[in-house]
């Protein structure tokens, strides 16, 4: 148990994260296809985007907490994944509130996770990489895999929305000190 967590998003300020500047009681939770130099604990994949790359031989080193809408997909696929692609620690339920176009990404499904395997001593979450707080550019690291690089993806109903999960998040969780790192 921790009471400190740090969820590392994909955009481009997780520049700004040093993982040899922080404790190694701290436990340190990747998104999608979270950079090993980070030294994550695990990662958190919602999207199956990511899953369709490891069947063309890319092999996630990091441990991962899967949707179980990624495990569907893996379970149904007339492909097999090869067994040493992934190791998946855990399943957990995708978050798409009824009236919303979007769904949570994968930085507030790992932040709910750790704040969650964490309940009894959490207090402080610090959030590197996400950049869609102050722009509407979701580009992210991981983009490199699954799209042609990373071009700027200015989306503005996206960034919005996950805005509006953040705020939800931190309204649900007063108790806990959120922390915002990055460029802005």
């Amino acid at each position: 148990m921790t009471d400190t967590i740090h969820i590392l998003g994909n955009g481009p300020s997780i520049s700004k994260f040093d993982r040899n500047e922080w404790p190694d009681n701290h436990e340190f939770i990747g998104c999608n296809f979270s950079d090993t130099k980070l030294r994550p604990d695990y990662t958190v994949i919602m999207d199956v985007k990511p899953i369709i790359k490891l069947y063309s031989g890319y092999k996630l080193t990091i441990p991962a907490v899967v949707s179980d809408r990624c495990d569907k997909h893996i379970k149904e696929s007339k492909r097999k994944l090869p067994h040493d692609a992934i190791s998946i620690i855990d399943t957990i339920k995708m978050v798409h509130e009824k009236g919303r176009k979007y769904p949570m990404n994968s930085g507030h499904h790992a932040t709910l996770y750790g704040i969650n395997k964490h309940a009894e001593t959490i207090k402080t979450v610090y959030l590197w990489g996400f950049d869609s707080f102050w722009t509407d550019d979701i580009r992210s690291n991981s983009d490199v895999h699954f799209r042609n690089g990373m071009t700027p993806r200015v989306r503005k109903p996206v960034a919005s929305e996950w805005r509006q999960y953040w705020d939800e998040i931190f309204d649900e969780h007063k108790h806990i000190e959120f922390i915002v790192k990055g460029s802005h």
